[in-house]
Protein backbone atom coordinates (compact mmCIF):
# COMPACT_ATOMS: atom_id res chain seq x y z
CA UNK A 1 0.00 0.00 0.00
CA UNK A 2 2.70 2.79 0.80
CA UNK A 3 4.41 1.55 -2.63
CA UNK A 4 1.25 2.54 -4.30
CA UNK A 5 1.12 5.90 -2.49
CA UNK A 6 5.03 6.57 -3.25
CA UNK A 7 4.02 5.61 -7.09
CA UNK A 8 1.26 7.83 -6.97
CA UNK A 9 3.04 10.51 -5.43
CA UNK A 10 5.57 10.61 -7.78
CA UNK A 11 2.93 10.22 -10.51
CA UNK A 12 1.28 13.98 -9.12
CA UNK A 13 5.16 15.62 -8.56
CA UNK A 14 5.99 14.56 -11.84
CA UNK A 15 2.78 15.91 -13.73
CA UNK A 16 2.93 19.04 -11.66
CA UNK A 17 6.63 19.84 -12.70
CA UNK A 18 6.58 19.13 -16.23
CA UNK A 19 4.23 22.53 -17.41
CA UNK A 20 7.04 24.01 -15.70
CA UNK A 21 10.10 22.33 -17.44
CA UNK A 22 8.30 22.51 -20.58
CA UNK A 23 8.39 26.43 -19.55
CA UNK A 24 12.25 26.33 -18.71
CA UNK A 25 12.52 25.08 -22.28
CA UNK A 26 11.13 28.00 -24.18
CA UNK A 27 13.26 30.70 -24.89
CA UNK A 28 12.37 33.85 -27.04
CA UNK A 29 15.25 35.56 -29.04
CA UNK A 30 15.22 38.02 -32.01
CA UNK A 31 16.73 36.36 -35.36
CA UNK A 32 17.63 39.07 -37.55
CA UNK A 33 16.25 38.30 -41.72
CA UNK A 34 17.57 40.19 -44.44
CA UNK A 35 17.53 39.99 -48.26
CA UNK A 36 19.49 40.87 -51.12
CA UNK A 37 17.70 41.42 -54.40
CA UNK A 38 19.57 41.49 -57.52
CA UNK A 39 18.89 42.77 -60.78
CA UNK A 40 16.64 40.21 -63.10
CA UNK A 41 14.55 40.49 -65.92
CA UNK A 42 11.42 39.03 -66.95
CA UNK A 43 11.58 38.27 -70.82
CA UNK A 44 8.77 37.48 -73.47
CA UNK A 45 10.33 36.71 -76.58
CA UNK A 46 8.76 35.22 -80.40
CA UNK A 47 9.15 32.29 -81.01
CA UNK A 48 10.87 33.18 -84.58
CA UNK A 49 11.13 36.05 -86.63
CA UNK A 50 9.53 34.80 -89.74
CA UNK A 51 10.41 36.70 -93.24
CA UNK A 52 8.76 36.48 -96.85
CA UNK A 53 9.86 34.20 -99.19
CA UNK A 54 12.69 36.05 -101.03
CA UNK A 55 12.86 36.08 -104.79
CA UNK A 56 15.92 38.41 -105.58
CA UNK A 57 14.08 41.93 -104.06
CA UNK A 58 14.25 43.15 -100.63
CA UNK A 59 12.03 41.37 -97.99
CA UNK A 60 11.48 42.89 -94.37
CA UNK A 61 9.70 41.49 -91.06
CA UNK A 62 9.66 43.14 -87.98
CA UNK A 63 9.08 41.20 -84.76
CA UNK A 64 8.98 42.49 -81.16
CA UNK A 65 10.17 41.41 -77.66
CA UNK A 66 8.94 42.65 -74.24
CA UNK A 67 11.20 43.18 -70.77
CA UNK A 68 10.40 43.81 -67.11
CA UNK A 69 13.19 44.53 -64.97
CA UNK A 70 13.74 44.65 -61.25
CA UNK A 71 12.54 48.03 -60.10
CA UNK A 72 15.89 50.50 -60.84
CA UNK A 73 17.63 48.51 -62.90
CA UNK A 74 18.80 49.68 -66.21
CA UNK A 75 19.31 46.99 -68.63
CA UNK A 76 21.47 46.83 -71.67
CA UNK A 77 19.93 44.54 -74.81
CA UNK A 78 22.04 43.61 -77.30
CA UNK A 79 20.68 42.05 -80.44
CA UNK A 80 22.70 40.16 -83.22
CA UNK A 81 22.81 36.77 -85.36
CA UNK A 82 24.22 33.96 -84.27
CA UNK A 83 26.14 33.11 -87.63
CA UNK A 84 27.67 35.64 -90.16
CA UNK A 85 29.83 35.87 -92.77
CA UNK A 86 33.71 36.86 -92.83
CA UNK A 87 32.38 40.90 -93.30
CA UNK A 88 30.79 40.40 -90.16
CA UNK A 89 26.70 40.24 -91.57
CA UNK A 90 24.50 38.00 -90.29
CA UNK A 91 23.29 35.40 -92.56
CA UNK A 92 20.72 32.52 -92.95
CA UNK A 93 22.00 28.93 -93.93
CA UNK A 94 20.12 26.76 -97.30
CA UNK A 95 20.68 23.50 -98.14
CA UNK A 96 24.20 22.49 -98.03
CA UNK A 97 25.07 25.63 -96.63
CA UNK A 98 24.33 28.38 -99.08
CA UNK A 99 24.11 31.21 -97.26
CA UNK A 100 21.65 34.56 -97.66
CA UNK A 101 22.42 37.50 -96.00
CA UNK A 102 20.25 39.96 -94.57
CA UNK A 103 20.34 42.95 -91.47
CA UNK A 104 19.03 43.50 -88.05
CA UNK A 105 17.77 47.19 -87.45
CA UNK A 106 16.01 49.05 -84.51
CA UNK A 107 13.47 51.25 -86.67
CA UNK A 108 10.37 50.95 -88.65
CA UNK A 109 12.68 52.84 -91.60
CA UNK A 110 15.16 50.03 -91.23
CA UNK A 111 18.11 52.33 -91.47
CA UNK A 112 19.73 52.34 -88.02
CA UNK A 113 21.28 49.08 -87.65
CA UNK A 114 20.67 47.50 -83.99
CA UNK A 115 23.29 48.63 -81.57
CA UNK A 116 23.05 47.77 -77.90
CA UNK A 117 20.20 49.75 -76.81
CA UNK A 118 19.77 50.81 -72.77
CA UNK A 119 15.98 52.25 -71.63
CA UNK A 120 15.60 53.48 -68.68
CA UNK A 121 15.62 52.58 -65.13
CA UNK A 122 12.91 49.72 -64.73
CA UNK A 123 9.79 50.22 -62.29
CA UNK A 124 9.63 46.77 -61.84
CA UNK A 125 6.09 46.71 -62.51
CA UNK A 126 5.62 47.14 -66.50
CA UNK A 127 6.72 45.55 -69.65
CA UNK A 128 8.82 47.97 -71.99
CA UNK A 129 8.49 46.66 -75.36
CA UNK A 130 11.74 46.44 -78.26
CA UNK A 131 11.32 46.12 -81.75
CA UNK A 132 13.51 44.04 -83.87
CA UNK A 133 13.64 45.34 -87.79
CA UNK A 134 15.14 42.11 -89.95
CA UNK A 135 15.48 43.00 -93.79
CA UNK A 136 17.18 40.60 -96.52
CA UNK A 137 19.01 43.03 -99.27
CA UNK A 138 17.99 42.70 -102.78
CA UNK A 139 20.23 41.19 -105.29
CA UNK A 140 21.65 37.62 -103.32
CA UNK A 141 21.67 34.70 -105.79
CA UNK A 142 20.55 32.09 -103.52
CA UNK A 143 19.61 28.30 -104.22
CA UNK A 144 15.74 27.54 -103.89
CA UNK A 145 14.92 25.92 -100.42
CA UNK A 146 14.43 26.77 -97.03
CA UNK A 147 16.77 29.59 -95.33
CA UNK A 148 17.45 29.60 -91.68
CA UNK A 149 19.47 31.37 -88.88
CA UNK A 150 19.83 32.36 -84.94
CA UNK A 151 18.99 36.00 -83.58
CA UNK A 152 20.58 36.15 -80.08
CA UNK A 153 18.94 38.56 -77.67
CA UNK A 154 21.11 39.15 -74.85
CA UNK A 155 19.96 41.00 -71.36
CA UNK A 156 22.06 42.35 -69.23
CA UNK A 157 20.45 43.43 -65.94
CA UNK A 158 23.71 44.16 -64.03
CA UNK A 159 24.31 42.09 -60.83
CA UNK A 160 24.00 39.04 -62.46
CA UNK A 161 25.73 37.05 -65.98
CA UNK A 162 23.93 38.03 -68.70
CA UNK A 163 21.22 36.26 -70.12
CA UNK A 164 21.27 34.59 -73.70
CA UNK A 165 18.14 34.21 -75.48
CA UNK A 166 17.96 32.20 -79.01
CA UNK A 167 15.02 33.51 -81.70
CA UNK A 168 15.03 31.74 -84.61
CA UNK A 169 15.00 33.78 -88.25
CA UNK A 170 13.38 31.71 -91.37
CA UNK A 171 12.87 32.65 -95.00
CA UNK A 172 12.09 30.65 -98.20
CA UNK A 173 13.90 31.41 -101.67
CA UNK A 174 11.28 30.63 -104.57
Amino acid sequence: MVKLVMRKSWLFILLLAVPRLADARISRATIPVSAQVVNNCAVILPSAVPLPSYSGTTVRSSASFMLKCTRGAAPVVTVHSVSSNAAGMPTLTGAGGTLLHYRIFSDAGYSTPWQPASGPTSDGATFKPYNLYVAIPAGQAAAPGPYTGTIDVTIDAGGRPARHYAVPVESQVN
